[in-house]
């Protein structure tokens, strides 16, 4: 009997980061850096 059950390769954070975190995020992130208002010479530091 073949087994083709499907198999998980890698590792699940990576795969989050590289495909799923901007697909579910990328819009939002665009939206707030359109939106925000930084004075000229001031930073920002984004951490969530």
């Amino acid at each position: 009997m073949s087994d083709n059950t499907a198999k998980f390769t890698g590792t699940i954070p990576d795969v989050y980061e590289e495909h799923l975190g901007p697909l579910l995020f990328e819009f939002y992130a665009t939206d707030l850096a359109i939106r925000v208002v930084v004075p000229e010479n001031d930073r920002v530091l984004e951490i969530a």
